[in-house]
């Protein structure tokens, strides 16, 4: 390939720089998300679809709010059915950057609520504030995403002897969800029981913030927290199967009492124990619970120590803990439901 010479490379740039004018123009003067922008071009170009083709459902799923916008302005002009995916509520403390911004998304919601044939929630919480915040009833369905089916043998994962209780987190850690209150606790419970300080290996898989490795270097417990990097699904999967417990951690934030992480469903579907901080969501503390995971309080040091030291107590007592129910939360199964419950009637 042709390199490009100096003079072309600078107006390269020039023009790059000149096309992300506008952008920057709608995020400082306008303070708004910028992918409001792309509504009419995604809803012309759905519209043309719809009349080269005969179809006898529209499905949005987002995300972006845009993306259910453009849904509903194809629905309205086509007279297509029309289903909604929400991902995560619409309406939260930070959906907006303004007043204005947030004048429309509410309108949004309760428009979505009320013309789309079905709106399905991944969790009931939100499907439940959404219908209230809306006032639309019987139009709100609650189907929990899942994960795509893990594969290989479950006796296998039990093969070997681990010298070492293994926790295993996976994805990004600082800001809002962080290592703050376990840290705390995991001090808390060596000084009833010095041996967990020996035992405890927590393998950090995914992002960790500098906030989070501050707080790791500023304990004396760095043989205990390792840290891997990022990893691929595949290769995650596999460091899954090396753990004796997987860690989940939500943050402390009202959003959390409406959402479950979509790492949850993989965890799940791997069979291993779970040891869980979660925020006031009752709904997942359910989920986990009767797949046999420990549950404590994220905001909660005192009450995480307890159930650090009942898993090292379950750890001591057995080395390898017995893989569980496998596959429960499978992708395919989601579906089949959201098609079922939108075909009906």
């Amino acid at each position: 390939m042709q390199k490009l010479s100096r003079w072309n490379r600078l107006i390269l740039r020039i023009i790059l720089i000149l096309n992300q004018v506008p952008y920057a123009l709608e995020r400082v003067v306008f303070r708004r998300d910028v992918t409001w922008s792309w509504a009419k071009p995604a809803a012309k170009g759905m519209l043309k679809e719809c009349n080269c083709h005969e179809y006898d459902l529209i499905y949005s799923t987002g995300g972006p709010p845009v993306a259910h916008l453009a849904a509903l302005t194809t629905s309205r002009s086509t007279g297509i059915p029309w289903v909604a995916e929400l991902q995560d509520p619409l309406i939260h403390d930070y959906c907006a950057k303004n007043e204005g911004e947030l004048k429309k998304m509410v309108k949004l919601e309760k428009a979505i609520l009320s013309e789309a044939l079905k709106t399905f929630f991944l969790t009931k919480n939100a499907a439940k504030s959404a219908e209230m915040r809306t006032r639309v009833r019987d139009k709100a369905f609650t189907v929990y995403s899942g994960a795509p089916a893990i594969q290989g043998n479950p006796i296998d994962l039990t093969a070997k002897d681990q010298p070492k209780l293994i926790l295993g987190h996976f994805g990004s850690l600082g800001g809002i969800r962080n290592l703050s209150n376990f840290i705390t606790a995991l001090k808390i419970a060596i000084c009833k029981r010095p041996a967990i300080e020996t035992d405890l290996k927590i393998n950090l898989y995914g992002n960790l913030a500098d906030d989070d490795k501050i707080r790791i270097s500023e304990v004396d417990l760095n043989e205990n927290f390792h840290e891997f990097g990022a990893h691929s699904r595949k290769a995650a999967l596999s460091k899954m199967m090396d753990c004796t417990a997987l860690f989940l951690i939500q943050g402390e934030h009202d959003i959390s009492i409406e959402t479950i992480p979509s790492k949850t469903y993989e965890y799940l579907n791997a069979g291993k124990l779970i040891f869980a901080l979660l925020h006031q969501n009752q709904e997942l503390h359910h989920m986990i619970s009767t797949a046999g995971g420990i549950v404590a309080e994220v905001s909660n040091p005192k009450e995480i120590s307890i159930q650090l030291l009942k898993l090292h107590e379950i750890w001591s007592k057995e080395a390898c803990l017995p893989v569980r129910s496998r596959n429960k939360y499978l992708v395919k199964d989601s579906v089949a439901k959201m098609l079922s419950i939108s075909l009906k009637d």
